[in-house]
């Protein structure tokens, strides 16, 4: 499965793609708000097995490799994920050279008009930390509501949550 937007590709994460998928999991800035610091070589593979076990029991989501149409380089991942059966997560990050550039705001929308067209999900939720100032005007720009506050591995979260609209089901032909 592929989606693109006006600058970018997005291809489902396969094998041949763990070394991008490292380096983003592994660098410390990227994962400031993620996991609060970059990931050992250890843990990288557990989440690869676990992105790549996703990607093969939901072929309609999962997480993805985006590139640049323009140099077809690595930009970061983009995640659509079901939380239960009327809610999917969302997610999304950049390398840090590619931060400031408009790509976070291109990945949601692209995110959101593939759920609103293909999935029968409700609602999409995104959970970010509260520092993250960036990935919630991000949020902010497309709509997503402050839903709750949590914690995730004990570090502290914030939930936002953006309402689909209802699907018509006709049985019209």
């Amino acid at each position: 499965m592929q989606l693109e937007s006006d600058r970018l590709l997005f291809k489902k994460i396969t094998h041949s793609e763990f070394s991008a998928y490292a380096r983003w999991y592994m660098n410390d800035e990227v994962m400031k708000y993620i996991t609060g610091r970059a990931l050992t070589l250890e843990e990288t593979k557990l989440r690869f097995a676990k992105a790549m076990e996703t990607n093969e029991k939901y072929p309609e989501l999962g997480l993805f490799s985006v590139k640049s149409k323009q140099h077809q380089r690595f930009i970061g991942i983009a995640k659509l994920v079901y939380l239960n059966e009327y809610q999917a997560e969302v997610g999304y990050g950049m390398m840090p050279e590619y931060w400031g550039k408009g790509y976070a705001s291109e990945i949601l929308k692209t995110i959101i008009n593939y759920a609103e067209s293909a999935l029968h999900v409700s609602e999409l939720v995104a959970i970010v930390d509260p520092q993250n100032q960036a990935s919630k005007k991000v949020l902010a720009k497309q709509h997503f509501h402050f839903l709750s506050k949590g914690s995730e591995n004990t570090k502290p979260t914030e939930h936002f949550r953006l309402l689909l609209p209802v699907k018509s089901h006709s049985n019209n032909v």
